[in-house]
């Protein structure tokens, strides 16, 4: 009912500001980190390695872009070096 109504809203606007948002952080041996299916597990080393496609897939889901696949962002043509593709101009 109308408790449970008020519940939930509460979850959501608690929720709502982390939602966009990435946090790196350390960890003890013996503890584990949120992760998401949706990003790669070592999300830090792939923001330095792949930065264009790790952004991309952070960004697609929450934007017009929520019917594109992970399997289309790595199928962007072109070569990060050149600007006259449009990986490069992503880049």
């Amino acid at each position: 009912g109308r408790d449970k109504d008020a519940s939930q809203t509460q979850q959501h606007q608690f929720k709502s500001p982390y939602r966009d948002c990435i946090l790196l952080a350390a960890c003890q041996g013996n503890e584990l980190l949120p992760t998401n299916p949706d990003l790669p597990a070592d999300l830090f080393t792939a923001c330095l390695t792949t930065p264009i496609k790790t952004a991309l897939r952070w960004f697609a889901p929450r934007s017009l872009l929520q019917n594109v696949s992970v399997e289309m962002l790595d199928e962007i043509p072109g070569k990060l070096n050149d600007r006259k593709t449009p990986l490069g101009e992503l880049n």
